[in-house]
């Protein structure tokens, strides 16, 4: 299953480089990855660290 979406995925993303442009793709790629870095960012700034973590990181 996981191949036969894989083979797919090639076929559509030939056309799809050809009319957006390899370059822009790669840029878009870029983008997305970065936010997905600040947002994973965020959430782990936010969490607390447990009393028991603070005591044995020191």
């Amino acid at each position: 299953m996981l191949a036969i979406s894989q083979v797919l995925a090639m076929f559509v993303a030939e056309p799809v480089a050809q009319q957006a442009g390899i370059r822009n793709l790669y840029f878009g790629s870029a983008a997305m990855l970065a936010i997905i870095g600040v947002v994973g960012f965020r959430k782990l700034h936010g969490q607390k660290v447990p009393e028991a973590a603070k005591t044995t990181a020191a």
